[in-house]
């Protein structure tokens, strides 16, 4: 991303651990798309419909936006498409209301190996019942 916005910034200075934006969008009170940069998968946020809703160019934030917030919203692990995974932060500020997304997609593919692991070797290790 060229610019990232001041309350992006702001927002993310208050979260634990270490974190950038990869891409945002800015909404109206409509839920009306006023600004975007960055990528969410394969989607450049920087030339995305602005006539559509947020939902319709992104499916996976259908009933995800609340119309107003008091407290930030973090959706985790968000399976935005085939390949990629994002947390997704919905937050509002003074100068309106934001999703920003944060990718995780090598964490996520991390912790699906893992749980499969595991899965596997609990299978491994189930004893055959046998009946007498």
């Amino acid at each position: 991303m060229k610019d990232i916005p001041v309350s992006i910034k702001r927002y993310l200075q208050n979260l634990n651990g270490d974190h950038h934006a990869d891409g945002y969008l800015y909404l109206n009170e409509r839920q009306e798309i006023l600004a975007g940069d960055g990528w969410v998968g394969i989607r450049n946020l920087a030339s995305i419909d602005r006539t559509k809703s947020p939902a319709q160019s992104i499916p996976v934030l259908e009933g995800l936006l609340p119309g107003s917030c008091t407290a930030p919203t973090v959706i985790k692990l968000v399976h935005v498409d085939q390949d990629y995974y994002f947390d997704i932060h919905l937050f509002h500020d003074n100068a309106g209301a934001w999703v920003l997304f944060i990718d995780k997609t090598r964490s996520a593919k991390l912790m699906h190996e893992e749980q499969q692991n595991r899965l596997s070797n609990e299978l491994y290790n189930i004893k055959p019942l046998t009946g007498n």
